[in-house]
């Protein structure tokens, strides 16, 4: 049996509820930030990389599979997949092993995706590149005794030609601990279950982990899962999300047009490269510009990242 090769970095049965019938055999609307294009496609078409999580053998313990991850990110998914349903039907934050395994999905799905992963080979990189940078200013590299070489490798790198090339174990084991460190926070947090009810939809992007700030930091202070003061927002489909905060839980957990509105901008602040949707929306960013679908489109195509005066390091997020 041929070993499956594409990964799909958003669940299919996640995708699915924002289908046209919310099932995976259903069409969801795809929009590509590098082109500014858009089409419909089915979850199994959408989402999806090749060997994005294949270990690599030749440097793995002799008891592993090459595609142990992806085989276990299939448990975690099959495991979460009728919590998550329950939510959408209308329950509420689930309890004992549902509460785990919803966790844990969230936990997966705030690392496993493309834009975490390169965020781990910076991290990983990013040691070799501060050794260069003290060689240099050490003037190492003049002790080549020769001059021409030494200012043709100054060049190289400065120019980005030479690369630090992560292995690709290396990266999955970062990832594989992260997601443990992730879960045990994010079974700390009081989690709230947000409606939509006729506001308009939520969207889901490809990196739909949203951690932000709910007081306003110091300009360049990073939010972190374990930093008080920071929430966590995940779409679960167009009409439900979950918050997760320090302390104490929300009153409200019905979500006005305005603050679908807001949570789309925020999501769409943070997008890497495709957002899917049931159809159309509405976002609302801190500078108080507007947007629906066919204006992110048209914002894209024209190679435009985002609306005018847009304030994406403003921290005053609010819940």
């Amino acid at each position: 049996m041929s070993t499956p090769r594409k990964h799909h970095y958003l669940p299919r049965s996640y995708l699915a509820a924002w289908t046209d019938t919310g099932t995976p055999e259903g069409r969801l609307q795809v929009l590509d930030r590098s082109t500014g294009r858009s089409w419909s496609a089915r979850p199994a078409d959408a989402a999806k990389e090749t060997d994005l999580y294949m270990i690599d053998l030749a440097g793995a313990s002799a008891d592993l599979e090459a595609t142990e991850i992806e085989t276990t990110f299939g448990t975690v998914e099959s495991a979460a997949a009728p919590v998550i349903k329950r939510i959408l039907a209308g329950e509420g934050v689930p309890s004992g092993e549902d509460y785990e395994n919803l966790m844990a999905f969230m936990a997966v799905l705030a690392l496993r995706v493309p834009a975490r992963l390169r965020w781990i080979d910076n991290i990983l990189r990013a040691p070799v590149e501060a050794l260069y940078r003290r060689l240099e200013a050490e003037g190492a590299f003049d002790a080549l005794g020769d001059p021409e070489l030494s200012a043709k490798v100054k060049e190289l790198y400065d120019r980005g030609l030479v690369r630090v090339e992560i292995k690709q174990n290396a990266r999955l084991d970062m990832m594989v601990a992260g997601i443990a460190d992730i879960l045990r926070l994010l079974v700390l947090r009081r989690w709230t279950v947000l409606r939509t009810g006729h506001s308009g939809d939520l969207i889901c992007p490809d990196h739909p982990v949203l951690l932000e700030w709910t007081k306003r930091q110091a300009p360049g202070t990073s939010p972190g899962f374990g930093l008080q003061d920071t929430a966590v927002f995940v779409p679960l489909g167009p009409s439900t999300a979950l918050l997760g905060l320090w302390g104490s839980e929300l009153t409200d957990a019905t979500l006005s047009p305005e603050r679908v509105a807001f949570w789309n901008g925020e999501l769409l602040g943070h997008v890497d490269r495709f957002i899917f949707s049931r159809a159309d929306f509405a976002a609302l960013y801190r500078s108080g510009c507007t947007d629906r679908r066919m204006d992110v489109c048209a914002r894209w195509r024209a190679g435009a990242e985002k609306p005018p005066s847009f304030q994406p390091d403003d921290p005053d997020s609010g819940s």
